[in-house]
């Protein structure tokens, strides 16, 4: 209680840029600094709210002589830096949000960094608004509209609207049942940002051609190692019959399906095609 007592007067005096501090970490992604970070950047943003009182504070003294305004005091000194802290939270808040003050740096040479706190976080504001297909760890992919993502890469989770399973062969099958999917990003090896179909260099059908190799070596890769889990007497043994027919009516229900969804969604509050 002594020291609080004794330096009460030095904690009113930081109290403006801890408002502006928090006012930033609240609408910012960047993650929260040491607390000798934070004490030094209070600091720097007090220092910053002084400079912008000495205007201000020389348009009172001025208006004084002519109207009685009262006295200029610490305390009405400290009211009106809380209340520049306010705005001046929401612009550093703005710019970091927006990447304007370091795409200005950017243009003239001056840095090649940007304002967001990783490329994490840039890739998901710069393409957030494109559908995505989620590359689990276990092997299997899933496809969806990204509605909500985390702002680190090692924690947090996925809300995926309007699910579906990618196949092998690239098909998608839609989870009719679930409205939305909450995956959590330590399952999640990899993220593709899906292009929409104006965006595409060649046509479709050219896609589909290119791609066709990479899918054959991704089925024989998978089918080898099944083979392999199996052992070779597994391996060698023919077909059952009744597998066969089984299978075979598998196939033919999925196909049944894709030709039910062949109309492609659109994504939420975005006019144009779905990506194939």
């Amino acid at each position: 209680m002594g020291w609080f007592s004794q330096n009460l007067t030095l904690i009113f005096q930081f109290l403006p840029g801890f408002i502006t501090a928090s006012i930033f970490y609240t609408l910012t992604a960047h993650p929260k600094m040491t607390e000798f970070e934070r004490v030094v950047q209070a600091l720097i943003f007090t220092v910053l709210l002084k400079a912008l009182l000495l205007p201000l504070q020389s348009m009172f003294l001025l208006l004084g002589r002519y109207v009685t305004l009262g006295k200029w005091t610490p305390d009405v000194e400290l009211v009106w830096m809380i209340v520049l802290a306010i705005p001046l939270g929401l612009v550093f808040a703005w710019f970091a949000n927006t990447d304007k003050g370091h795409h200005w740096a950017r243009s003239y040479g001056l840095t090649s960094r940007t304002s967001y706190p990783s490329e994490w976080y840039a890739a998901f504001i710069r393409d957030g608004q494109r559908w995505i297909i989620l590359h689990m760890k276990e092997g299997r992919r899933l496809y969806g509209w990204p509605e909500e993502w985390p702002d680190q890469a090692d924690k947090g989770h996925f809300v995926i609207d309007q699910p579906e399973w990618v196949m092998d062969d690239g098909s998608r099958i839609p989870i009719y049942q679930t409205n939305r999917f909450l995956i959590p990003v330590n399952e999640v090896e990899r993220v593709e940002f899906l292009a929409f179909l104006p965006e595409w260099q060649v046509s479709e059908e050219a896609a589909k051609i290119a791609q066709a190799p990479l899918i054959d070596l991704h089925r024989s890769q998978k089918n080898g190692s099944k083979a392999t889990e199996s052992g070779p007497e597994t391996a060698d043994r023919p077909a059952d019959p009744g597998n066969h027919g089984s299978a075979s009516r598998t196939v033919l229900e999925k196909r049944l399906i894709l030709q039910r969804t062949s109309d492609r969604r659109e994504a939420p509050g975005i006019t144009g095609p779905t990506p194939a």
